[in-house]
């Protein structure tokens, strides 16, 4: 049987080490997301802290951020192409 692996076609032994070093690192930070929407001028940036936070999945590795509805940084997320998760030991 062959061995599985991720999107990116990497072995699933080449994430486990680093992402349950990461998972055991988040387990005693704060986090803060922060996003960018729009271009230029009509850029619109945001961040704020994480409600919620919790892996939901081994393989392939997903953590699971949540913000809520009624902040600021949520309408421009939804508009974002990607959200940075920081870390804030």
């Amino acid at each position: 049987m062959a061995d599985a692996t991720d999107d990116r076609g990497r072995d699933d032994g080449e994430l486990d080490e680093p992402f349950g070093a990461l998972l055991t690192a988040l387990d005693a930070a704060v986090l803060v997301v922060t996003t960018r929407a729009g271009d230029g001028d009509d850029a619109r940036t945001s961040g704020c802290l994480v409600g919620f936070a919790a892996q939901c999945s081994i393989h392939p590795p997903r953590q699971l951020v949540c913000v809520s509805k009624t902040n600021h940084t949520y309408g421009v997320a939804v508009e974002a192409t990607f959200l940075v998760v920081h870390a804030v030991p």
